[in-house]
């Protein structure tokens, strides 16, 4: 597991470590959202992207969940199908 929180950090990681899901977080713009989403989908193509929002989805991504979600098992059922598809 890792975290970034730059565009530095994000870039590093992707070069640096395979990854099964990265979670983009619901505090970000959605320009850099959309920007990590296009540089995963180049270097990191083994991932899957998800995301968290607030209000809508920023990216094409398969897996998103509403960040106001307020039940753990809904969280946990989201993190899990997107490690098993």
């Amino acid at each position: 597991m890792s975290k970034a929180s730059t565009w530095a950090e994000f870039e590093s990681a992707c070069g640096a470590h395979e990854f099964d899901l990265i979670l983009l977080g619901q505090s970000m713009p959605p320009s850099l959202k959309h920007d990590m989403h296009d540089f995963a989908t180049k270097h990191c193509a083994k991932s899957k992207v998800a995301e968290f929002y607030l209000y809508a989805q920023s990216i094409p991504a398969k897996y998103s969940l509403n960040a106001t979600v307020s039940d753990p098992e809904e969280f946990l059922a989201f993190v899990k199908r997107g490690l098993e598809d």
